[in-house]
């Protein structure tokens, strides 16, 4: 039983080969030159006179009626992967700080940890005029 339909399978196979062998081309003079860019441009210059017409208008009514499709199409529009990754140089990044302390004039602080000074002072009695 298993012959009869693998039999089966290899003619109906056969039947819908292509008539070209493999590596060659079922076009071989290909499509012609300008057919879809003229369709693609056509497609975008409609699109444009719409946006232009429409556009605003659009977004706001998806914003307002369908605020979940409006989140999905501005998440298409953003960019898949970000590299936020950034190559410092630490010496160049530290002497530029010092410069810039130094045209601020200021001073960097001497320590992370900075301990609390307390002012000490007289207790003033405003009671007694004398």
């Amino acid at each position: 039983m298993a012959d009869f339909v693998g039999d089966r399978k290899k003619k109906f196979m056969e039947r819908r080969a292509p008539p070209w062998q493999p590596g060659q081309s079922g076009n071989p003079k290909g499509r012609a030159l300008g057919s879809r860019n003229r369709m693609s441009e056509s497609f975008l210059e409609d699109l444009r006179a719409t946006w232009q017409k429409h556009g605003a208008r659009a977004l706001e009514t998806c914003a307002v009626e369908d605020p979940t499709g409006f989140v999905k199409i501005v998440a298409s529009l953003l960019p898949k992967h970000v590299d936020l990754s950034v190559g410092v140089d630490a010496v160049q990044f530290v002497t530029t700080f010092r410069q810039a302390l130094d045209l601020l004039g200021n001073e960097p602080p001497s320590s992370r940890r900075r301990i609390a000074k307390v002012i000490e002072a007289e207790e003033i009695d405003d009671a007694d005029p004398d």
